[in-house]
């Protein structure tokens, strides 16, 4: 099932253009899900992604931000502390004229 990702924390996307969304629940407890399908695609395409989006979301937890970086990486990282006297540079940002 390499061919669904998540598109959004509550929707996940398959490659061929169909988008289940869960409006309401969790993905393991879905009270409310809006399927949205191609227009070429059959009324059995649509049923079978719609079971394998939802088999997708509840065995594959949304991605956080920090699970590129595994717990070893992070744990041999060194810590940055920034004290009163650190400068922070910034650029401006530059405006057309």
């Amino acid at each position: 099932m390499n061919e669904w990702r998540y598109a959004k924390k509550n929707e996940v996307q398959h490659e061929s253009g169909f988008v289940l969304q869960l409006l309401a629940g969790d993905w393991s407890d879905p009270s409310d899900l809006s399927p949205c399908s191609p227009k070429n695609m059959s009324v059995s395409d649509a049923a079978r992604l719609l079971r394998e989006g939802l088999v997708y979301a509840q065995t594959n937890p949304f991605p956080s931000p920090d699970s590129t970086i595994s717990s070893k990486q992070e744990s041999t990282k060194p810590k940055r502390k920034y004290g009163p006297r650190t400068l922070s540079l910034r650029k401006k940002n530059q405006v057309d004229a």
